[in-house]
């Protein structure tokens, strides 16, 4: 991920976001408070809604691109530190 090529105000400030969760989550993950390290991670979803919002990802540019791409997969290795979420199942009774 190379920080100096995100230039637009949304990609910022999900750098930004996220490496001040990243330090709380590693923090709280340290002293085995699982539920706080997943508390912290809330405050990446209004940077991440932003990012969506305001973003074009797949951008025609290719250095733009692989870097959103890079800092995206930044995001998901963060919540990948505390659990494997794709694992997790809906165990409500089905819709009727």
């Amino acid at each position: 991920l190379q920080a100096e090529t995100l230039v637009l105000p949304a990609e910022k400030a999900l750098l930004e976001s996220l490496r001040t969760v990243s330090e709380g989550v590693s923090a709280a993950q340290g002293r085995g408070d699982y539920a706080e390290a997943f508390g912290r991670l809330v405050a990446l979803r209004a940077p991440v809604d932003a990012f969506f919002t305001d973003i074009i990802v797949m951008d025609p540019n290719p250095e733009l691109r692989r870097n959103r791409l890079q800092l995206l997969s930044s995001v998901r290795a963060c919540f990948d530190r505390l659990a494997d979420l794709s694992r997790l199942q809906d165990v409500r009774a089905p819709a009727k």
